[in-house]
């Protein structure tokens, strides 16, 4: 096949992190929509959008524009580089163009939370973003498609790391 998947392997599960401070309403669900018709790549689950605060690098609040925050859960045959490759390319044509500042306003920000390819316990591929766990962003909308998936530095499920970081001082709302 000329599309670089290996069709030999079980699909892996991968979550995606959405997000946008520019044109929010508008482009979150077009990346959606983008990512729904990447050939090889099935959606399994959309979580609910948030308005989040943006962060700066001092892990306070800024006066950029709030974000829209979701989660897409997806099953694929790309391996990790390719899907980041794939989300690249969606963020590039949205407008997107990645620069030395982290913290930038962005019309869209396409990240992978996790990538989990159990075909092989031995050799499967595993990421997991560690900051999953530190972001009410990151684990709210990850909590509402996959509650039970276990974060392996702590132990805890995401539905506990939801309920945590939901109850300590955010501006985090679902929309």
């Amino acid at each position: 096949m000329g599309n670089g998947m290996d069709v030999g392997t079980a699909p892996a599960d991968v979550f995606i992190l959405l997000g946008s401070n520019i044109e929010k309403e508008r482009n979150v669900p077009a990346a959606v929509a983008r990512l729904s018709q990447l050939a090889g790549l099935d959606i399994v689950a959309i979580s609910p959008t948030y308005v989040t605060p943006a962060i700066g690098a001092d892990g306070h609040t800024t006066e950029q524009a709030s974000f829209h925050n979701a989660v897409i859960h997806v099953r694929t045959r790309y391996s990790l580089d390719e899907m980041r490759a794939h989300l690249r390319t969606v963020e590039w044509e949205m407008g997107r163009r990645r620069t030395a500042d982290k913290f930038a306003p962005r019309p869209i920000d396409l990240d992978i939370a996790i990538y989990d390819d159990a075909s092989s316990s031995l050799e499967g591929t595993h990421f997991v973003d560690p900051e999953i766990g530190l972001f009410p962003h990151v684990a709210l909308p990850l909590a509402d498609v996959a509650p039970e998936w276990i974060l392996p530095a702590t132990g805890e499920t995401l539905a506990s790391a939801a309920g945590r970081l939901a109850n300590e001082e955010t501006e985090i709302r679902r929309l």
